[in-house]
């Protein structure tokens, strides 16, 4: 078999385009994707400008209506049944307070006073009563196993601001008996809005 040896200093291309060309289209508009409005008021309103709009399933509508029952709500629209509607997804801003406080029991008693404004909006305060809160409390115990109630006051005026009354009445076991609890503890508080 014969053997071909290849040896070259230098190697020369010869041929191809002396330029290209490339043509850009952008082609046709496509569909517009979604897009977040604002409006005063609940979008389903006929009333409210967003039907001044040209909408498209699945824009979103945030209601900016200070006062309103669906205040900072975001809607989306949707085809349901077929018909074109604005359905409430979320609210924005949830209305949650969460505190730790230390609190002095006496005979098993204490009472934590709650701004309305440190869990709602200033718009929403005036319209809330003790029956629109949720609360939950525990209390950080060494040792001991302790159970607790807790019960609701009618919302007040307390140092100038609209309050919720928490009463906590707790006992502590001590290992023969239950006795009211006594003396400083730690509230572990949440609040939310129902």
């Amino acid at each position: 078999m014969a053997e071909v040896l290849l040896t070259a200093d230098d190697i020369t291309v010869l041929g191809g385009p002396s330029s290209i060309t490339v043509d850009l289209d952008f082609g046709p508009e496509g569909q517009r994707g979604s897009q977040i409005f604002t409006g005063s008021g609940q979008p389903n309103n006929p009333n409210n400008d967003i039907y001044d709009q040209s909408l498209e399933i699945f824009d979103l509508y945030i209601n900016t209506l200070v006062g309103d029952s669906e205040y900072l709500y975001m809607y989306q629209y949707i085809n349901s049944n077929g018909s074109n509607t604005w359905v409430p997804v979320v609210k924005l801003i949830p209305n949650i307070y969460s505190k730790n406080i230390e609190k002095v029991f006496v005979d098993g008693s204490t009472t934590i006073n709650v701004k309305l404004v440190d869990i709602v909006s200033g718009s929403l305060v005036s319209s809330l009563e003790s029956t629109n809160f949720n609360v939950q409390a525990s209390i950080n115990n060494l040792g001991n196993p302790v159970a607790t109630t807790i019960s609701l006051g009618t919302v007040a005026i307390v140092a100038g601001f609209r309050s919720l009354p928490i009463t906590i009445t707790a006992v502590e076991y001590d290992g023969t008996s239950w006795a009211n609890l006594d003396g400083t503890r730690v509230v572990n508080l949440l609040i939310t809005v129902v």
